[in-house]
């Protein structure tokens, strides 16, 4: 959010750059006189080309005062014209190309920033000391500051400018995992446009601490969702890949919680560039959900995680002979709730998405709200009667994608997938742990065909296939209704749990199969938001 604050008050200012002396009575002309389509760009820091796109009645002469931008000197009206950039090993530069029809003194500024050196500076982690960072040149008034991430605060200080260098001293690292922080220069350009530069600090863990780490995905067990299972304090990595094992594409740069169901349940995030790996950490006896998300080096969003904190091992079980895990995905408990808590519902998830959203708070309130989250405004809602796309859906995961009942195709999708999810190869929209997925209709009719006939507190008690019992809950419908006034519906009274199993609703609707009562499984809109309980896959990845 503070990049693209940043970046609206650098685009308001950047009409001061050039002087247009030629041009004193310039006006920017709406419609077809001239202007160009996009405004303001934003390039790498290696040499880079850029085309303009322009709508313009005549031709236009361009005008350019930055010596690291070449343009032509004029343009045709429709043409637009190419920007060439120096690559650029010092610190974030930016310019305004000015675009002028003389006759008819119509004119439009365009502005072009390029990032500066994205080196990461590497730290030891055995002792303290002192380092320094090239900043590629000189500057003059500035202020330093740092961004600590992971709530690992202060262990950079004394920042200043010896020359070219920021020097700064930095303390031992004592974690088991690395940390990362950036170290920010505010300054501004000879135009005297402020400007912001970051340079990142990457400090490894101390030689050995690797052995106290847990690797989420040796051996190549990729999933968007990884189980932490210790009771105690522990820390983990993953390889921040898909689920197919392909790379994430993008150049990432760092690693943060979007929302957490508990405060502090996974800290000291840090992505090692050089490793390709997630490290962090989770508090003794954490219990909980997170989602974390990559940023790249220009703060857009790559791809997200869901990280489960049981404290526990999560097991599995045989109903009808189909293995399913013991518990809902997100569930912190599988044992029938003491009063109205919430801990055996999971999370909630609108059929396709790999994203999860929150249980509700209590058990005994059919219509009931949101569960607390942190930082509390992190779950937001978006009317789209026509849905989004994919890409859309993944840069927001912690966006609910709804509109009004009963109408249209009652899909978050805008384009009708029914292999987002899919029981015999899991996807890369898969929300569950390696080497589960989603169940298909077959196998939730076998879990229906399971139930006891004990009764349960707000749900129902299942009998395995060696004789034990375990607790399905009944979470209800999360953001079912447009209309509604509640956030949920059911809760308490009817398990809702998602297939993969494909079915036309009716003519417009394309729905999938889900439980509407403990008895029977029915169709419902892709939109609305249920539970997941994961089934072994069929075919295992290799390992």
């Amino acid at each position: 959010m503070k990049t693209v604050k940043y970046i609206m008050a650098v685009i308001l200012a950047a009409g001061t750059v050039i002087s247009c002396e030629k041009w004193p009575d310039r006006q920017v002309f709406e419609g077809s006189g001239l202007g160009a389509v996009t405004k303001y760009y934003e390039i790498p820091e290696e040499q880079s080309e850029v085309h303009v796109d322009v709508i313009a009645t005549m031709p236009y002469e361009i005008r350019n005062s930055a010596d690291w931008i070449s343009v032509p000197a004029t343009s045709q009206a429709r043409d637009g014209f190419t920007i060439s950039c120096k690559p650029n090993t010092g610190l974030i530069r930016q310019a305004s190309i000015i675009l002028a029809i003389e006759k008819t003194s119509h004119y439009d500024t365009v502005v072009v920033r390029q990032n500066g050196t994205t080196a990461i500076k590497m730290l030891d982690a055995e002792a303290d000391g002192v380092a320094k960072i090239a900043m590629g040149g000189r500057v003059g008034d500035h202020q330093l500051s740092v961004d600590f991430y992971g709530n690992q605060t202060e262990w950079i200080s004394d920042l200043k400018v010896e020359g070219t260098d920021i020097s700064f001293s930095y303390l031992q690292n004592d974690l088991d995992i690395p940390r990362f922080a950036s170290v920010i220069m505010t300054f501004k350009d000879p135009a005297g446009i402020p400007l912001a530069h970051r340079f990142d600090v990457f400090q490894r863990n101390v030689e050995g601490a690797e052995a106290n780490v847990v690797d989420l995905t040796e051996g190549g067990k990729w999933a968007n969702c990884y189980l932490l299972e210790e009771p105690g304090a522990a820390s983990y990595s993953f390889e921040p890949k898909h689920v197919s094992g392909e790379a994430i594409s993008g150049q990432l740069r760092t690693v943060e919680v979007l929302w957490e169901t508990a405060q502090n349940t996974v800290e000291n995030l840090a992505y090692d560039q050089t490793a390709n790996k997630v490290y962090f950490t989770k508090t003794a006896g954490a219990k909980g959900n997170a989602v974390i998300a990559l940023r790249d080096y220009n703060g857009n969003l790559l791809w997200s995680y869901h990280l489960w904190a049981t404290s526990q091992d999560v097991k599995e079980i045989s109903l009808g002979g189909v293995k399913f895990l013991d518990r809902n995905i997100g569930a912190i408990a599988n044992t029938a709730p003491v009063a109205a808590e919430n801990d055996a519902v999971g999370m909630f998830y609108q059929w396709g998405r790999k994203d999860p959203f929150p249980a509700p708070s209590k058990m005994n309130e059919a219509n009931g709200v949101l569960s607390a989250v942190y930082p509390a405004n992190a779950i937001t809602l978006q009317t789209k009667q026509s849905g989004v796309t994919l890409e859309t859906a993944i840069l927001n995961p912690t966006v609910y994608y709804w509109g009004n009942d009963n109408v249209g195709a009652e899909d978050w999708s805008s384009v009708q997938n029914d292999g987002y999810w899919n029981t015999a190869a899991k996807t890369d929209y898969d929300p569950c742990p390696y080497g589960y997925v989603v169940p298909d209709k077959t196998q939730i009719d076998a879990l229906i065909a399971s139930r006891s006939g004990q009764s349960a507190s707000y749900g129902n008690m299942l009998k395995c296939d060696d004789g034990t019992t375990n607790y399905l809950s009944s979470g209800g419908w999360f953001r079912r209704k447009l209309h509604a006034t509640s956030q949920y519906a059911h809760v308490g009274q009817h398990p809702h749990y998602w297939s993969t199993t494909t079915v036309k609703v009716d003519d417009d609707c394309v729905g999938n199969y889900a439980t509407d009562k403990i008895t029977v499984v029915k169709e419902h809109p892709r939109r609305w938001g249920a539970t997941i309980r994961c089934v072994k896959q069929t075919v295992q990845p290799a390992e």
